[in-house]
């Protein structure tokens, strides 16, 4: 009800990264998928995907709206669900951060539907599972699951020359974490001499360090040939809360994506 067909394309086409898979995903054939991309494309004034064959590539633009789409997406689709479908919420307080979308992202594209995602700073009873990236106070119900994100420091060609002088972008809430202090202690011992960019949303970070604008820390899983991986990694403990009573083959899925994922 609340989703357009223009935006439920646009979403499952970025995530299927296939015109067949997505139009398979969707109930309808290749052709009306590929016109409501060409009139989606032509309202926004932008390319959105090049397409080679059945496979299509997302363009920076599709990078940038979908990352701003997505939670308004899942949002609206736990709206049209009936309340008895209403069975997956995720909170975190980090849910809104670069780190976690790029985590996030293709962990839910695999699920069977999409989860209510919110922003939370603390856990509620009727949170299926609740995100962290430093160790809360839970209900008893919960139970914990500790995981290492693995981050590699990363940047454009342009500045691998001198990047120790380079700027290192980053956001508010991983300044304040415990183990990117320590990270960046020895990053300085290590001679990086460099100032510190704060820059509190997703897609603008990622626009920033695309552009060159600085260095960034990013899941090892993630990296691009684009970009070149410099000699300096960090863990970073990742906490996840899950609803016991409330658990099921859904939520056992989801962790297991997580898990695949960081492999």
């Amino acid at each position: 009800m609340f989703v357009s067909k223009a935006m439920r394309v646009f979403i499952t086409l970025y995530q299927e990264k296939n015109l067949k898979s997505a139009a398979d995903k969707l109930y309808l054939t290749v052709p009306p998928v590929s016109r409501m991309l060409k009139l989606t494309e032509d309202w926004i004034g932008e390319k959105l995907f090049i397409v080679e064959r059945n496979r299509i590539i997302p363009t920076h633009v599709a990078e940038c709206i979908y990352y701003r789409l997505l939670p308004h997406y899942c949002a609206l689709e736990y709206i049209n669900q009936q309340p008895s479908e209403r069975h997956f919420r995720l909170s975190s307080p980090q849910s809104n951060t670069f780190l976690l979308t790029d985590l996030l992202q293709p962990c839910l594209s695999t699920l069977p539907t999409p989860p209510f995602v919110r922003f939370a700073e603390s856990i509620r009873d009727d949170d299926d599972i609740f995100i962290s990236l430093h160790p809360i106070t839970v209900p008893v119900c919960f139970e914990v699951t500790r995981t290492d994100l693995v981050l590699s420091l990363r940047c454009c060609t342009s500045l691998l020359q001198n990047w120790h002088k380079k700027t290192l972008l980053t956001e508010q809430s991983m300044m304040h974490l415990p183990d990117f202090q320590k990270a960046l202690i020895r990053l300085r011992k290590q001679g990086f001499t460099g100032q510190l960019r704060q820059i509190d949303n997703p897609v603008w970070l990622k626009t920033a360090f695309i552009a060159g604008e600085g260095l960034l820390f990013q899941l090892s899983t993630s990296v691009s040939d684009e970009f070149s991986t410099l000699p300096f990694i960090y863990h970073q403990p990742l906490y996840i809360y899950m609803n016991s009573p409330r658990k099921n083959n859904y939520h056992e899925d989801f962790l297991i994506n997580i898990k695949n994922i960081l492999c």
